[in-house]
């Protein structure tokens, strides 16, 4: 974590996401010692209490329909408590409701923060398309590089799907069913290689924010 926060620009907020399976009371509290803001889901199994009552609720009580969210300072847990912020918010044509803990005021925050870290997940997931993950570096420094080069490709490829669906939509042809962005610009990359064409360097550039050019062979 030293590391890291000495990378990160003095006034930056950092939020800190982590999903059910890593909530730790020592995790949370750490994150705060940086600084930075815990934002950490946890499992509804369990109990809490809004800070100056003495009554327990369910987790899974806080808030009990689709379209609702709720948000307060308590004590979540009787074994192991921990003083924070708790936000419920369950989203409709979702299953069951995201509870998060943070120790941000419950004026500074917002449970749907969250999703930036399924966004950030889905960008894992396209990055394994680069087969990464099989290098088997040991090395920080060579890995470090090595993300660099696929964080590269991958602004590429998706800026080229950018293009290809926005001539898309010029032509009347509709979107790509069933295909992400970083598939199609892949797919298209992937045919101009096999055809001898030249392939599109698209990258981000102000507000319109793609640019087309030519790469020649």
């Amino acid at each position: 974590m030293e590391a890291l926060r000495a990378a990160i620009p003095k006034g930056w907020t950092v939020l800190v996401c982590a999903n059910r399976g890593l909530y730790a009371k020592w995790l949370f509290a750490r994150i705060g010692q940086m600084g930075w803001y815990p934002f950490l889901r946890i499992n509804a199994q369990g109990w809490c209490r809004e800070a100056g009552e003495a009554t327990y609720h369910r987790l899974a009580s806080v808030v009990s329909e689709a379209g609702t969210q709720w948000c307060s300072r308590v004590v979540c847990f009787k074994d192991n408590p921990l003083e924070c912020t708790l936000l419920a918010f369950w989203d409709t044509g979702h299953s069951a409701a995201w509870l998060i803990v943070t120790n941000l005021p419950p004026a500074g925050a917002c449970a749907q923060w969250y999703a930036v870290r399924a966004w950030i997940e889905s960008g894992f997931a396209h990055l394994r398309g680069w087969q990464g993950h099989k290098t088997q570096m040991a090395d920080g420094a060579r890995a470090a590089r090595m993300w660099m080069a696929l964080a590269v490709a991958t602004l590429w490829v998706v800026g080229v799907a950018s293009v290809v669906a926005r001539r898309r939509a010029v032509c009347g042809l509709g979107q790509c069913v069933g295909v992400s962005c970083f598939r199609l610009g892949w797919l298209q990359l992937s045919a101009a290689e096999v055809s001898g064409e030249p392939c599109w360097l698209a990258g981000l550039v102000g507000a319109d924010w793609l640019v087309e050019r030519s790469l020649l062979a």
